[in-house]
């Protein structure tokens, strides 16, 4: 098995968005934190971190297929 990462662009935000709420769901739905659960944000909020001048996302990729993501914020 092959794990790499690639760096996202705003055209992998959909793909980043349905895993991120597909991985928070069970959480979500136990707990109904609709307020800061990962699973309850909307793609917009994705697309306005991967603006952000300081965050960069990669999509974590095994044996060629999206299976994740991460981001990085560079802090001064």
């Amino acid at each position: 098995m092959r794990i790499s990462l690639a760096k996202a662009t705003e055209a992998d935000c959909a793909k980043l968005h349905f895993l991120q709420v597909t991985a928070f769901a069970d959480m979500l739905s136990k707990y109904k934190d609709y307020d800061t659960s990962p699973g309850a944000e909307t793609i917009d909020k994705i697309i306005e971190r991967m603006r952000q001048n300081d965050t960069d996302h990669y999509c974590i990729n095994l044996c060629s297929q999206n299976i994740g993501g991460i981001r990085i914020v560079r802090k001064e």
